[in-house]
């Protein structure tokens, strides 16, 4: 069973002040970060699964880490594969949330990094901009293809990072 057909009880307070914050976040137009811990199997995920369910206008993106696997940007990776689901549609998926965004300098910024997206999500494009480029040139760029990726999405709808297990998660994707 997934984590949100579990039956949800309790956390009738933890939920308030989660949706408080949400709603604040929503009205103000300002960012805010909030740390939820506890021990394993106390129910974090299916609490955030609970908010997640509640709060469906908003684009929630969760990024699960993996301590296993410790490849460089390995949740947002993650994150990528589900937004894009169909490598034979990233194209076409690309070009909408590229026209979906009115700020010229994030737009052009998306169409710009396109390869570098793309190669997150695993999509190998031989001759692109990014597979020509050095190690560091492709690091930077990634950093940057990443932020203005989650800008556009939050000019669409208040954005929701769900890091899960950061404790886990690799060096560049927590820098």
């Amino acid at each position: 069973k997934s984590k949100a057909s579990v039956r949800f009880i309790g956390r009738k307070k933890e939920m308030q002040i989660l949706q408080t914050i949400i709603d604040e976040v929503s009205t103000e137009n300002k960012s805010r970060t909030v740390y939820i811990s506890g021990s394993a199997g106390i129910g974090k995920s299916r609490l955030a699964a609970e908010l997640k369910r509640q709060n469906e206008k908003y684009n929630w993106c969760t990024l699960p880490c993996d301590e296993v696997l410790q490849k460089s940007f390995s949740p947002i990776a993650h994150f990528l594969k589900e937004y894009f689901s169909d490598k034979k549609t990233f194209t076409s998926e690309y070009k909408t949330l590229i026209n979906s965004v009115s700020n010229s300098n994030i737009k052009n910024e998306l169409i710009r990094t396109e390869s570098v997206i793309a190669d997150l999500r695993n999509i190998r494009r031989k001759n692109s901009v990014f597979s020509q480029m050095d190690a560091k040139s492709k690091y930077t760029n990634t950093v940057f293809a990443v932020i203005n990726f989650f800008i556009a999405l939050a000019s669409e709808n208040p954005l929701i990072l769900q890091i899960e297990d950061v404790h886990k998660a690799d060096n560049d994707t927590i820098l």
